[in-house]
């Protein structure tokens, strides 16, 4: 995992479902990035940049220079590729930019376009995924499970094997109710609606060796998958840092899933309890945690798994 800096709220979609729009931030200044990077430096070597769209910036690949310049050796940009024509993607590589991870909701352009919020957005995309491809940049695709695509996760799928071959992996996340989406709970299916997609879905990654990664999908949810669940691994992973204008905030993929996640009564049996965040807090007030179950199995081999240890 990285450490994450937030440059800000500004942006140039309105996604139905985005988690950040009604956050109380602002634009850091470039003086204030440049500290923050300084500050991400002394740490250890990785760093994230989010928003916001850190793209409608005039000073990213500055930022991203800077970086660089500061010994930090995994520099990620976080963006949803409508301003990633030929020649920003190649000054950002120029900079110092080493990967990418790029929101992509559908395959379908309407569905797409209205989850985005914003008309004559899916070409752009695809176009500025296959231009950070083209020039060598590893390119992971963030997909958000909700209600408008759950039933086409396999398509989706293979959609992006058919048109980006050399994708590095696709990261699954189970939509999240805060944000824009407290206003638009009809995107938050149940997970026992999802339990058969998420499993179709789950098999044919593993059969057909695409690399995928879940977040807000309980254990329960990806029994014979645990290792994919990106937050059972953050949970034994080093800390690291989010930095954004209100707040820095330590060890911030423990601490905030603690204060993010909620779990049943039933979850206290559960053999994987030290290894599994539960559910969205938010999740649990709209839905309920009656679907969740508790698993009675080998909590050492799942977590050597997880690890990417073999027993």
């Amino acid at each position: 995992a990285s450490n994450l800096l937030r440059l800000g709220n500004k942006c140039n979609a309105a996604c139905l479902f985005c988690t950040v729009a009604k956050d109380n931030e602002r634009e850091l200044s470039s003086k204030e990035a440049k500290k923050a990077i300084r500050l991400i430096a002394n740490r250890n070597r990785t760093i994230s940049f989010t928003g916001g769209e850190p793209t409608t910036r005039h000073d990213l690949v500055q930022l991203v220079e800077y970086a660089k310049k500061t010994g930090i050796e995994t520099i990620e940009l976080q963006s949803n590729a409508l301003l990633l024509d030929k020649e920003t993607v190649q000054k950002l590589k120029n900079a110092g930019l080493s990967h990418a991870l790029i929101a992509l909701h559908s395959h379908k352009r309407s569905v797409s376009e209205r989850l985005l919020g914003k008309k004559n957005t899916f070409n752009k995309a695809l176009r500025g995924i296959k231009n950070l491809l083209d020039a060598g940049v590893p390119t992971t695709i963030s997909h958000v499970i909700n209600g408008l695509n759950y039933k086409q996760l396999v398509e989706f799928t293979e959609f992006v094997r058919a048109h980006f071959p050399s994708i590095n992996c696709i990261y699954f996340s189970f939509v999240r109710p805060n944000g824009r989406c407290a206003e638009n709970q009809w995107l938050v299916p149940k997970l026992m609606e999802a339990e058969p997609e998420l499993d179709k879905l789950f098999k044919h990654c593993q059969r057909n060796r695409v690399p995928f990664e879940v977040e807000g999908v309980p254990l329960c949810y990806m029994i014979g998958f645990e290792e994919h669940n990106v937050e059972s691994r953050r949970l034994l992973e080093d800390p690291v840092v989010y930095i954004g204008s209100n707040e820095t905030r330590e060890n911030v993929h423990k601490k905030g899933l603690v204060r993010t996640k909620a779990k049943g009564n039933q979850c206290k049996l559960c053999y994987l309890k030290q290894l599994c965040c539960g559910v969205w807090k938010e999740y649990a007030q709209l839905h309920g945690t009656l679907e969740l179950f508790p698993q009675y199995t080998d909590a050492k081999g799942i977590e050597a798994k997880i690890r990417g240890c073999r027993q």
